[in-house]
């Protein structure tokens, strides 16, 4: 799953091992390259896209006033779980 970086530990803590992070507060166990991808992913980079696909990324939890999410909520390739005044969630179709 691709989330947002302060959801990380949460994520991590509730739902491991059924579903893997993308990221969370481990920054030096993950590494500066993992950490540039989910800038360029969070801020719409080129070849954000990508990212999620190289990685197997089928679910997407972020706030709704990110860029992406707003981005992968108009994106067909990404259907809306759930969505609230503060999370989106999204599984790829």
């Amino acid at each position: 799953m691709f989330n947002h970086f302060i959801w990380g530990g949460y994520l991590l803590y509730r739902e491991w091992p059924d579903m893997r992070v993308f990221i969370d507060g481990q920054t030096d166990f993950y590494g500066e390259q993992l950490t540039r991808e989910y800038l360029d992913v969070i801020t719409l980079e080129s070849g954000w896209e990508s990212i999620l696909a190289a990685h197997d990324v089928d679910w997407v939890i972020l706030p709704v006033k990110e860029l992406a999410a707003r981005a992968l909520e108009q994106n067909e390739a990404w259907s809306v779980v759930y969505r609230d005044e503060t999370t989106l969630l999204l599984h790829r179709r």
